[in-house]
């Protein structure tokens, strides 16, 4: 989720605009020529047709005279907005002040530790942390430091580390990281006793590891060289030669890609493979790392679902025979679709889009009427409640929560007069508590903020919904002038 999506300074758009225009007529009176990039024929044939791509050399990265381009562009660009330096720098400082320089995440509870991140205020990266559940959580500064990306990134022009998983026994931090840019990692390992890096690398890997419960074995992924398409998993064993490591998975289907999970139970792993309109999860016994995977349900066209387990059965979300989704279960012996039971059925006017298993409850994240909303059910699948909130518009997503047996739910919300927020609902008392909502800086006051709700109806008779923001002072009858943005994209379309 963007954070950043309800962020609305009129001031700031006018001043944007103001920079854009000013920069284009200025720049205009000058005399610089944009750099040309060279045509070269290239023929390409696909399905027995033929098309010419003059522009074909240009995906070479590392080719000097594509570089010696790129460097020209940037200078062209750097001479055509020199006029703008000064407002453009005070943008960039108007914006970074608006942003905590010294930071840390919701702590998250994880096999008897609490696990977060920080950000410090002269550090350019941030610092993985963790600290006994029991600890006071207003304490965070006496909390170990698991891992400095500061460190990492010392003489390196980029660094990035994807993921950090800590083993079950608390003991060694598997971490991807990538010094390139190109979502090529390598996974390192730190003993947490020592605070030492472990000799053992795994190069040129996709980001995503997971461990199996001896704490020993740990499954990560593989891309196509050329297109960096995930298409393997691989078996390691700490202490052996990764040259000997074992594939244990392999997708032919170049339309599929992988990634690589566990259930909520942490009694099986999960490899799934997706395209746009299909998908297939292959599941491990967590504590037979070298046993075989199997195929949960094989995947047929348009078919799409994912599988979580608690207890002793697998939750199935699924688009079969339900357009919006719907939730099944069934037990971990007999996963085919013909043995599977309906607990959520299909809603037509709701699309269920998540869901969060708990001992006692059940929690789907689901869109009606364009609204993010939050429903409780118990395990049957009985509706309970739903999650209320006093704003008309906002969004409500699920987030981890570790703990099965708690009443707790946790989940992130914002809106447009809201920060982000990480929240917590408790289930059986319907009540909500607030755990850090994100600091903003530039004077920021919510009451001068009204947000409402309207609908449009279009020239089929479709209803429309259209947010609307204002400053409490104007009124929002159409007399003042108003600033309209609409997206929509990847199945998650924002007024």
């Amino acid at each position: 989720m963007n954070a950043h999506r309800w962020t609305f300074n009129p001031w700031i758009l006018g001043v944007v605009w103001l920079a854009t225009t000013c920069g284009g007529v200025i720049s205009g009176q000058t005399m610089l020529q944009p750099p040309v990039a060279p045509q070269r024929p290239h023929v390409l044939t696909e399905h027995n047709v033929e098309r010419n791509d003059p522009y074909y050399w240009m995906n070479q990265r590392d080719d000097p005279e594509l570089l010696a381009y790129l460097h020209a562009e940037n200078e062209y660009t750097d001479a055509m907005m020199s006029d703008t330096q000064f407002l453009r720098t005070q943008l960039f400082q108007e914006i970074r002040d608006r942003i905590p320089q010294a930071d840390s995440t919701v702590p998250y509870p994880e096999n008897g530790w609490a696990y977060f991140i920080r950000t410090l205020a002269d550090k350019d990266y941030p610092l993985l942390c963790r600290q006994p559940i029991s600890a006071n959580e207003q304490a965070l500064d006496n909390a170990t430091v698991l891992l400095d990306i500061n460190q990492l990134a010392q003489g390196k022009p980029y660094c990035d580390v994807a993921s950090m998983e800590v083993n079950p026994q608390g003991k060694i931090l598997a971490y991807s990281v990538d010094f390139q840019g190109r979502r090529i990692h390598s996974i390192w390992f730190r003993d947490l006793d020592s605070g030492l890096d472990l000799d053992e690398r795994i190069e040129n890997v996709a980001e995503h590891v997971i461990w199996a419960s001896d704490g020993q074995t740990l499954f990560y992924c593989r891309q196509d060289p050329e297109t960096l398409r995930i298409y393997q998993v691989y078996r390691h064993r700490l202490g052996t030669d990764p040259a000997e490591d074992q594939l244990v998975y392999e997708e032919r289907d170049d339309e599929f890609n992988l990634t690589i999970d566990q259930t909520r139970s942490k009694k099986f792993l999960l490899i799934i493979a997706e395209q746009t309109t299909s998908s297939e999860v292959l599941f491990l016994p967590a504590d037979q790392p070298e046993g075989q995977w199997q195929v949960f349900e094989p995947r047929t066209r348009d078919h799409e679902y994912s599988i979580d387990h608690l207890g002793d059965e697998f939750v199935i979300l699924t688009n079969w025979q339900a357009e919006n989704f719907r939730l099944m279960s069934c037990r971990g012996d007999t996963t085919s679709r013909d043995q599977w039971q309906e607990v959520i059925p299909h809603r037509p006017e709701t699309l269920l889009e998540d869901f969060e298993l708990f001992d006692r409850w059940l929690v789907t994240g689901e869109t009606r009427q364009s609204q993010t909303r939050l429903q409780v059910w118990d395990r049957s699948g009985s509706p309970d409640h739903q999650v209320e909130f006093d704003e008309p518009v906002y969004v409500a997503q699920l987030a981890a929560t570790e703990i099965t047996g708690t009443d707790w739910l946790r989940f992130e919300y914002t809106s447009p007069t809201t920060p982000p927020r990480t929240m917590e609902y408790h289930l059986a008392e319907k009540s909500t508590r607030v755990l850090k909502e994100q600091a903003l800086g530039g004077g920021f006051d919510r009451d001068n903020y009204r947000c409402l709700r309207l609908w449009a109806t279009a020239r089929d008779g479709t209803a429309v919904p259209v947010t609307v923001v204002h400053h409490r002072e104007v009124q929002a009858d159409g007399s003042a002038p108003g600033y309209v943005y609409g997206y929509g994209s990847y199945g998650l379309s924002m007024e």
